[in-house]
Order: C-alpha cells, then sequence, then structure tokens
C-alpha cells in the first residue's frame, strides 16, 4: 500500500505547501490537503482545580493503602513481550467496580468526640469543646519555650489521627484523617518572635491561643491568639543526653 509522506510541517501556521514539493501520486490518491479540513479547531481551556479538589486528591494520595489496592485487580495471563520474546509479561486490568483504598474528605454522620495530643500536657490526650456551631475548640497555653506541637484523635483512639500533610504545619493547611499513620506530621504553633512567624501570633509564656477544628466538607484546623487573656504556664521539660 502507499506509506504517509511527511514533507510540510506546520499545516496552515507555515502557509501552503510550496508547488515544487507536489508529487503525482498525491493528485492519483485524490489525498486531502490541510485546507479541506477548515481551522485548526482551539484547544480546550484546561480546568484549574479547585481547592477542595486539591485538598481531596492530597488525602487519597497520602492514606492509600497499597496492599489493598491489590485485590482491585485481576490476572488476564502471561504472555511474551512482543519486542522481547525471552521475556514475559503479566498482564493485570481493574475489575468494573474497585473499592477506593483511601480515606474520605466527608463526614461519616456519626457522633464523634475529638481530643487533642500537645506538648503542653506532655502528650496525653485532652478533651475538646464542642462549639454551638458544630466546630471543635480547645485553649492552649504557651510553655516557657514558646512554641507547642500537637495533633487530633477521634473517639479516644490513638489509631484514628488527624494530621497537617506535612510535618510542624502552620494552620489551615490540608488536613488528613482519621487515618492510623501520618505520625511524624503535627500542627506547630510557634509564639517565638522570628521573620516566618506572624506578628498577630507572636507571644509570651502564659498567652492563649484558641484551636478550632471544623468538619463540613474538608476537615480544618485553625487557632488564634485571645489577646489579654493569660493561663498558667505549662512546666518545660529538660533532658540531660
Amino acid at each position: 500500500g502507499f506509506g504517509r509522506r511527511f514533507y510540510h510541517r506546520g499545516g496552515l501556521k507555515t502557509g501552503p505547501m510550496d508547488k515544487k514539493l507536489k508529487l503525482l501520486v498525491d493528485h492519483e490518491e485524490d489525498r486531502g490537503f490541510r485546507q479541506r479540513y477548515g481551522p485548526v479547531p482551539e484547544a480546550p481551556e484546561e480546568r484549574q482545580k479547585s481547592m477542595e479538589e486539591v485538598w481531596r486528591d492530597i488525602e487519597y494520595e497520602m492514606t492509600y493503602d497499597h496492599e489493598a489496592e491489590e485485590g482491585n485487580f485481576e490476572e488476564v495471563g502471561e504472555f511474551a513481550d512482543r519486542y522481547n520474546p525471552d521475556q514475559k509479561v503479566t498482564i493485570i486490568k481493574p475489575y468494573p467496580e474497585r473499592k477506593r483504598h483511601g480515606a474520605s474528605c466527608e463526614p461519616d454522620g456519626q457522633e464523634h468526640s475529638y481530643q487533642i495530643v500537645g506538648t503542653w500536657s506532655r502528650r496525653f490526650p485532652q478533651e475538646m469543646f464542642r462549639n454551638h456551631d458544630g466546630s471543635w475548640i480547645f485553649p492552649i497555653v504557651l510553655s516557657e519555650n514558646r512554641w507547642e506541637e500537637f495533633y487530633l484523635i477521634q473517639d479516644w483512639d490513638m489509631k484514628k489521627r488527624i494530621y497537617p500533610f506535612q510535618e510542624r504545619s502552620f494552620k489551615s493547611v490540608p488536613t488528613i484523617g482519621p487515618h492510623d499513620g501520618g505520625y511524624s506530621k503535627m500542627w506547630f504553633l510557634d509564639g517565638r518572635d522570628r521573620m516566618d512567624v506572624p506578628e498577630e501570633q507572636v507571644g509570651m509564656p502564659g498567652d492563649k491561643y484558641l484551636v478550632t477544628f471544623r468538619w463540613t466538607k474538608l476537615k480544618e484546623l485553625t487557632w488564634e491568639k485571645l489577646e489579654g487573656d493569660v493561663g498558667d504556664v505549662p512546666q518545660g521539660q529538660y533532658y540531660v543526653s
């Protein structure tokens, strides 16, 4: 049969092809040239993902169970590689209805309690208080070192951790869980006077901060300094190594 001939690149963008490059076979085959097919269609505009979609993707990737996912595929068979006949290739395909092995961002509609686990309490879980708007709050008193680390758990279950997507995270970042993982990832409330600490967050030992956790569609954890409100300073811990 006739082979394809590529001798004019660029299409309409580079103008018509020089007549001296036309071949008799093109006329004999009645081969259509680019002009026959109208203008080049506009490329579809790429849709930007919403913040909600981005947060969902992050949580799904971080809670994905690779071992459980192995059960979502069936083996089609073992075949010789097309380009290397001595090598065998196993072909698998996903089941039509696959179980998703990542955590859902959606609340389950059940009643739950939430506890906060932080450095000021020597990482002993403390009950958060339910607010009238459905959020959960807890006041933190800044200790001698002027910074605190913490994460949340659900229903007093240490395997149901709620934590930020990266270590030493600021507030209002993608939040993961409840999930048995992320053991190095915690929120970091820094009250020290540093370049990367917002001015309104800088505090001294005894200053209070209100932590608020909300879960409507997305999980969100924030905090704010309670100006003029102070409490008993938690004692620091010191170790000799």
